[in-house]
């Protein structure tokens, strides 16, 4: 498991893990929070994992990239990050399941719009 991108480094240290060919299958890259779309890619390329804390995210005003983690290839996946986070799924499954919904949203709202259908 990398704690990946929380602060902006990890985009160097991706581009020279893929260098090395150290980029895997067998990784989980938790986060991901401040990854640009094209090294998402490079993480689905390689069939990397990644995963969002979305309790500690919010509290850290991190916005979860979970959408366009979807759109590279990445199947969704939560996790429960140590302090303060409560520590259980279901806390994270209920935290994040209204924010899928203000994600996709977003878009319409940045426009001044509604959306027309359900996704």
């Amino acid at each position: 498991m990398l704690h990946t991108d929380a602060t902006g480094s990890s985009r160097r240290r991706n581009s020279e893990l893929d260098h090395h060919g150290l980029l895997s299958s067998e990784q989980v890259h938790v986060h991901c929070n401040t990854l640009d779309d094209g090294n998402l890619r490079r993480l689905a390329e390689h069939d990397c994992k990644i995963s969002s804390s979305p309790e500690t995210e919010l509290q850290m005003e991190w916005v979860t990239r979970d959408q366009q983690g979807a759109e590279a290839g990445h199947a969704p996946s939560l996790s429960c990050d140590s302090s303060p986070a409560t520590g259980d799924m279901f806390s994270q499954m209920r935290i994040v399941s209204p924010l899928s919904g203000v994600s996709h949203n977003d878009s319409y709202n940045l426009r001044n719009q509604m959306p027309t259908a359900w996704s």
